[in-house]
């Protein structure tokens, strides 16, 4: 299994990858890509088979819409919108506490079963339709239909 990590736009490709090949564990380096600014997501999410998103806060993190039209598996930390958006698990890993441990453990579940991630509710039919289709729904159920805050 490799990890592969895209920059934000504000770093320049060669600066951000020396930057963090240097902060790699040993251990680790033959599984950790750094590949600096990716010119879109079609780009990035063409070697990705699962979108992780560890963020400590994300409002509305629009790279997850992006990857579930496309169909890919989503694995996400439980702030913002976050677990509504993977429909509270059903539609993708939600993950919580948002810590390393958690991260480590969800991560650890997902390479262990590919499969079931790939078969979840949800996930195996995130393409346009689908996600149109939870978002319709998302949308029917008002401000009344809200699980959490």
């Amino acid at each position: 299994s490799q990890v592969v990590f895209y920059a934000p736009r504000d770093f320049s490709r060669e600066d951000f990858r020396a930057a963090m090949e240097a902060e790699t564990p040993a251990y680790l380096r033959g599984q950790v890509r750094w590949r600096g600014v990716s010119p879109g997501p079609d780009h990035a999410f063409a070697e990705t088979d699962v979108l992780c998103v560890p963020s400590g806060f994300e409002a509305f993190p629009l790279v997850m819409v992006e990857a579930m039209t496309r169909g890919m598996p989503v694995m996400a930390s439980a702030s913002g919108s976050v677990p509504e958006m993977l429909d509270f698990g059903a539609a993708g890993v939600v993950v919580d506490p948002v810590t390393v441990p958690a991260w480590t453990q969800a991560l650890r579940g997902v390479l262990d079963d590919r499969a079931g991630l790939g078969g979840r509710a949800g996930l195996g039919g995130t393409g346009p339709p689908a996600v149109a289709s939870a978002w319709a729904r998302a949308a029917a159920d008002g401000p009344r239909g809200r699980r959490s805050w």
